[in-house]
């Protein structure tokens, strides 16, 4: 693939969605791991996904997931009984992390001049990942990695298509989150 930064591009949006993942559920020592599934066929029951899409680069950030985790979760940072927690609360939950994923990593492609779109997030069945068909060659990469804490957990993947390699030649794409919530990027 020549002088892509595909290294940084992929630390960057593990990072961010570390962080965001962190911020949205209040969970302070969060982790990245390797995930122990790899996204091909089923990996969860739920699967959230958006697309980050331009004549440059294109990005699928898919979120896995287990009702049952995500409801754990929100009851946590809200205080509420697990009961109250609805199969819709737990979906738009999904949906604003995929959402602040895809926020600031389009941040990122801007800062390096490449103008992209993001998609509206969707919540699928994680049996509908069988009809992703991934493409394999030099142009499409596929990564995995699992964010973690304590008993909880959400499988996450990027699929990344790279349509003009050299807008990104001498981009070193970082991501760096400031103590005041705001995000800086070198």
């Amino acid at each position: 693939m020549g002088d892509f930064q595909l290294p940084s591009l992929i630390n960057a949006i593990q990072e961010i969605s570390k962080t965001r993942f962190s911020y949205h559920s209040g969970f302070n020592n969060l982790i990245i791991e390797e995930s122990p599934v790899k996204d091909r066929g089923v990996v969860s029951f739920w699967m959230s996904l958006i697309l980050i899409s331009g004549k440059d680069i294109r990005v699928t950030f898919k979120t896995n997931y287990y009702q049952a985790t995500i409801k754990k979760i929100m009851a946590k940072k809200f205080n509420k009984p697990i009961e109250q927690i609805t199969t819709d609360q737990t979906k738009d939950f999904v949906r604003e992390f995929c959402n602040l994923v895809a926020g600031t990593t389009k941040t990122i492609f801007e800062q390096v001049g490449s103008k992209v779109g993001i998609s509206l997030p969707l919540v699928l069945r994680g049996f509908d990942n069988l009809f992703f068909i991934e493409k394999i060659n030099e142009n499409h990469y596929t990564y995995t990695w699992r964010l973690s804490e304590a008993d909880s957990y959400v499988d996450c993947c990027c699929y990344v298509e790279v349509l003009s390699p050299n807008i990104f030649k001498d981009a070193d794409m970082k991501f760096i989150e400031r103590e005041d919530d705001e995000v800086d990027f070198l």
